[in-house]
């Protein structure tokens, strides 16, 4: 090979090492939200961005097959270059600082830059990568077999992408560095306790309940809902432990001037059960579905 075609290529490829680990610092650093907001906004390389992002494992494979192709041929071309240059001795020297420039502008800089400017670089780049992604389909979806089926014999658990204990501490980052306020953080903290707790921790106290026997008539429930202020009231038979029923005020409205008595047993809805071990959340998530 030409001395001189070597000379030139080997800074491209040096340049395209800087490409790949910008890539990847930059995709990973980037949020899947910030990524929606963007396309949402219709900035120019969004689109090819949320692609990449959507298959992140692949695109990471696709990254680290380019990476390493264009080090391994930087790596060739300048130890051709040297021996050309010094002889022998040239493969000592070549490898010597070929390592010192991938490290530096191949691997250092480029992910250090991509990590504090990941949205800039990350539109900047999406586009191209993903042309190379699509290129690279072939080879990558092999990758990703392999990796996966080293992944399942391996019997490793997949690690959520991030953990409540990470969450916490880049919400109290953020509260130090002023990005969220305090009133902002005291609802966050509020809503990971709310996910911890049991039906047993937010139940009211028996001797709090406001209930009514299922045998009365309409006019003490609405009585009864006027002086609580609540719009659903549990009715029972015979004892406050038997809970029969809940009558909500509205199923009340059609009644209210009927000319003969209505039963509360043919107008209440059937209570809810639940154990009370189960998570306040998931009661809550029922109860807004039904």
């Amino acid at each position: 090979m030409n001395v001189s075609f070597e000379v030139i290529l080997f800074p491209i490829l040096l340049f395209l090492s800087g490409f790949f680990s910008s890539s990847e610092a930059a995709i990973l650093s980037i949020s899947e939200a910030r990524v929606r907001n963007l396309v949402e906004s219709k900035v120019p390389g969004s689109k090819s961005l949320k692609k990449l992002k959507d298959a992140e494992d692949n695109t990471i494979i696709t990254i680290l097959i380019g990476n390493n192709l264009v080090n391994v041929a930087a790596s060739a071309i300048a130890t051709s270059l040297a021996i050309k240059i010094f002889g022998s001795k040239g493969v000592g020297i070549a490898t010597g600082v070929v390592v010192l420039l991938l490290l530096i502008f191949g691997e250092v800089v480029p992910k250090f830059f991509a990590t504090k400017n990941s949205e800039r670089v990350a539109l900047a780049v999406s586009r191209y990568l993903y042309v190379i992604k699509l290129i690279l389909t072939p080879i990558t979806y092999c990758f990703s077999l392999l990796s996966h089926g080293i992944f399942k014999v391996s019997n490793f658990e997949e690690e959520s992408a991030i953990s409540e204990e990470e969450l916490k501490e880049w919400i109290n980052i953020g509260k130090e560095e002023g990005a969220i306020e305090d009133v902002e953080k005291d609802i966050i903290d509020k809503a990971f306790k709310f996910a911890d707790f049991m039906a047993k921790d937010v139940m009211t106290p028996k001797e709090r309940i406001v209930s009514v026997d299922v045998s009365s008539p309409i006019e003490k429930v609405l009585k009864c809902i006027i002086e609580s202020g609540h719009s659903r009231i549990p009715l029972y038979e015979n004892n406050i432990n038997n809970i029969v029923g809940v009558i909500h005020a509205k199923d009340l409205l059609p009644y209210l001037y009927a000319k003969k008595d209505i039963s509360l047993k043919d107008i209440m809805r059937k209570p809810y059960y639940v154990s009370e071990r189960r998570k306040a959340s998931e009661i809550l998530t029922y109860l807004r579905g039904g």
